[in-house]
Order: C-alpha cells, then sequence, then structure tokens
C-alpha cells in the first residue's frame, strides 16, 4: 500500500468510491477547493494503481482542520488503512500549525469511533440529525 497527497486527477477515482461506500456524497467542485487550498491535508490509500481509501481534510477559522470525508474500500478494510490516511493528514495540520482536528461521526459509526478514540479523538457532543437520513453525529476532536 502506498499513501501520497491527493491531486485533481484522483478526484473521479475517489467520488467512485465515496458513492459505493458513504451514504452522502460530494460533488467535484468540492474536492477540488479542498486539494486546491490544502493540498497537504488530503490524501490517498494506493494499492495496485488503484485508490483503496482517502481522506479529505480542510482549515477552518485558521486554526482548526476538519475532516470532511474520509473512506476505505470495503475489501481494504482492517488493515489499518484509514488510520494511516488520518495519521498523514495530523501530522500535516501539526505542521500547518493548526492547534487540533475535529470530525463528524455517525453515533452508529462504532468501528470509526473506536478507530479516532484510539487517535485521541473524544466525543464533544452530539449535533442531533446532522446526517440527510437523520441521523445524529458526534462532533470529535483532538488537541494536535
Amino acid at each position: 500500500m502506498q499513501y501520497r497527497q491527493s491531486t485533481k486527477d484522483d478526484i473521479k477515482a475517489i467520488n467512485s468510491l465515496d458513492k459505493a461506500v458513504l451514504p452522502e456524497n460530494y460533488d467535484r467542485k468540492t474536492y477540488e477547493v479542498h486539494m486546491e487550498l490544502y493540498p497537504t491535508l488530503n490524501w490517498v490509500a494506493v494499492s495496485d494503481t488503484q485508490i483503496t481509501g482517502y481522506v479529505l481534510t480542510q482549515v477552518e477559522d485558521k486554526v482548526e482542520a476538519h475532516i470532511t470525508s474520509i473512506a476505505v474500500d470495503p475489501n481494504h478494510r482492517r488493515k489499518g488503512i484509514g488510520k494511516r490516511l488520518l495519521i498523514n493528514s495530523l501530522v500535516a495540520a501539526k505542521k500547518m500549525y493548526l492547534l487540533s482536528c475535529s470530525l463528524h461521526v455517525r453515533v452508529s459509526n462504532e468501528a470509526a469511533i473506536k478507530m479516532y478514540e484510539s487517535l485521541n479523538f473524544n466525543k464533544i457532543r452530539v449535533k442531533e440529525k446532522y446526517y440527510e437520513d437523520g441521523e445524529n453525529a458526534y462532533l470529535m476532536r483532538r488537541q494536535l
């Protein structure tokens, strides 16, 4: 598995992965803006030229990284790919002198919550009906 910063050439593959594994998806412009404004924060995992995972990160309020989206192909899960992608983004955020990192996660996504907690993310609060389907989300945050 190789990890590298994502580029605009990766958007089609990222979008396909997004649609295959996540209920909420972003348009091409969202990916383009992230990669243009925050190139060091966005990463992909590549196996045999196929993108198997990605993390999409932005900066909020000039001091906080925010994980917009993270996904791993179901055939490649439970191999530490999501964790490595997140670590790469966190390291890049720290090099930018950002102070913290936040994310939202479905309250039902126990595997993701466990991974985030293993990286010292803490549940801050519940955001009611955060997702389009009405499910609540935890806002999680960690210091960098």
